[in-house]
């Protein structure tokens, strides 16, 4: 069988949308069986249909009932499934980063007799979360592993997981993932957990779609008026730049082709349209905006876990996406998930008896910013050389009057999307480079 060629078409929507991907993959002729999804094969082609439909999946009386309720029901599930991972291994080990999420994992696991933790110090302000990591592992009496992230050493064009059909995870991490793998190797740990997919499964939407859900699905009742007040609280802003804001996504219907990343990509190599998810394409024609943004969020982190590929050096399990957990969050409408002005306000209850109050209370969130920033700038001719005369440029996918523009300035706000592209082109070049060495490889060359 011919390793098959890159489809430069497929390659530049996934630059450009990267919410939740389709089928199609960036290798041409290459479909993806997506999760909740089977295929049957013939002698001539295949047929896929969803045997899992989260629009489906509705839990009536769960949907309507109590907050104490619901988070006892999450919290029952989450610890079933985390134990149940878990009893499969005899050392696992636990990336906590001190944000809820991965919290809400230590607590459990915390039963677990060999469970570790490593936690990784991304440089700057931003990235400094040890006083939330450590109270966590303080909780449970956990051993807690702190490791500083170096900005040295980093390849832009060097790609963990060339055999993935798209573009994995971000090259700029590799340096956590090493981190991590060390953990294993020094402790013996035979599987990492983390908390992957919170925002996502806890339904953390920064727009005022759950209200507007709750408008149209009760209307402008006392229910309506109470979400109108925990948006506020959210955001912390006023109630009446709240409700303007909610009116104008009450007309809204969901619009699976926005925000579209077209910076730096050509104008004769943008999509029209993405491959939609089959998730998306089953929408029902009057869906709520919020639940619709939801199911989106879901299907964007389970594509992104798909690419990290680190489960080829030790498993590498996310327990919040297991299926009871997702199913259980997305019977709750999304206002519920804003209730009392917090975002993830289920999880929170569900876990406030059982995590430090600093860390089930706390607002902010850790970023990478200065250290994605300074490997940028350590980088900054290897990603310009690579970018200006690399693969994607020769397949007119790269803007490159914009790119030069952009690397002329000398500053790095665009450090994120450059190393973005970086990526992409590394994985280029190494699929290119796979194909070659097939006895029977295709041309894929750029066009």
């Amino acid at each position: 069988m011919p390793a098959p060629g890159i489809d430069w078409a497929v390659l530049a929507e996934d630059i450009v949308y990267r919410r939740a991907r389709g089928v199609r993959t960036c290798l041409s002729g290459l479909d993806e069986l997506v999760p909740g999804a089977a295929a049957t094969v013939g002698s001539e082609n295949a047929a896929t249909r969803l045997f899992w439909d989260p629009w489906l999946v509705q839990d009536r009386a769960l949907s309507r009932s109590s907050l104490d309720r619901a988070a006892s029901v999450l919290r029952a599930r989450i610890d079933l499934c985390a134990a149940t991972l878990a009893g499969c291994f005899e050392r696992p080990a636990l990336e906590l980063s001190g944000g809820l999420d991965s919290s809400i994992v230590a607590a459990a696991l915390a039963g677990h007799r060999g469970l570790s933790t490593v936690h990784c110090i991304s440089p700057g302000p931003e990235g400094d979360e040890r006083d939330y990591a450590r109270a966590v592992a303080a909780a449970f009496d956990l051993p807690i592993d702190e490791h500083l992230l170096a900005i040295e050493g980093f390849d832009p064009m060097a790609v963990s997981e060339p055999c993935l059909p798209r573009p994995g995870r971000p090259g700029v991490l590799g340096s956590a993932h090493r981190v991590v793998q060390r953990h294993c190797r020094a402790l013996g740990a035979d599987a990492v957990f983390n908390g992957a997919g919170g925002d996502s499964v806890f339904c953390s939407l920064n727009t005022p779609a759950p209200v507007a859900d709750r408008f149209r699905a009760c209307g402008p009742g006392l229910g309506f008026l109470r979400s109108l007040g925990d948006l506020s609280d959210r955001h912390n802003v006023s109630i009446w730049t709240t409700a303007r804001m909610t009116f104008r996504s009450i007309r809204r219907t969901f619009d699976p082709d926005r925000g579209a990343a077209t910076l730096f990509i050509a104008s004769e190599a943008r999509p029209e349209r993405r491959d939609l998810h089959p998730w998306l394409a089953a929408a029902p024609p009057r869906a709520l905006l919020g639940h619709s943004l939801h199911i989106e969020a879901i299907a964007f982190i389970l594509g992104y876990i798909d690419g990290q590929g680190r489960s080829a050096t030790v498993p590498t399990i996310s327990p919040l996406l297991s299926r009871p957990v997702l199913e259980a969050c997305l019977s709750l409408p999304a206002w519920r998930w804003i209730e009392g002005g917090r975002d993830r306000a289920v999880a929170r209850f569900a876990y406030r008896h059982r995590l430090p109050a600093r860390v089930v209370e706390r607002r902010s969130k850790g970023g990478v910013d200065h250290y994605v920033t300074g490997v940028f700038e350590r980088n900054r001719a290897a990603v310009r050389d690579a970018l200006l005369g690399g693969l994607l440029a020769q397949a007119g996918l790269i803007d490159r009057r914009a790119l030069e523009a952009a690397l002329a300035t000398g500053h790095s706000s665009h450090a994120h999307r450059l190393l973005e592209l970086a990526d992409a082109e590394a994985w280029a070049r190494a699929w290119t480079r796979t194909a070659a060495a097939s006895p029977t490889a295709q041309d894929d060359a750029p066009p």
